[in-house]
């Protein structure tokens, strides 16, 4: 049975959607963040380094998938911050 290198698939799937995201941003000139997707088969891989004897056909397909595919980055929105709502006013008392 061969060793998997999970941290391997992770760094390159977390470098093929930020290269995707950063290309995207150079073509619309608007800041795109990486791939949700493909950054949760990253942290799956992350998680696999634990135990790289066991093997998980599924997450090598997944693995292979999202390296074969251009992923679907998106326009970044900025922080949600509730705080910084113009509603909030943290002394009105409440009804």
């Amino acid at each position: 049975m061969t060793r998997v290198d999970w941290a391997e698939h992770a760094r390159s799937l977390r470098e093929h959607a930020a290269a995707d995201a950063e290309r995207r941003t150079a073509d619309t000139g608007e800041a795109h963040k990486p791939d949700p997707a493909v950054m949760r088969i990253a942290s799956s891989c992350d998680a696999a380094t634990y135990c790289p004897e066991r093997p998980n056909p599924r997450l090598e397909k997944q693995v292979s998938a999202a390296l074969a595919t251009r992923p679907a980055a998106s326009p970044h929105t900025g922080n949600f911050d509730l705080s910084s709502s113009p509603g909030h006013r943290p002394d009105t008392p409440r009804p």
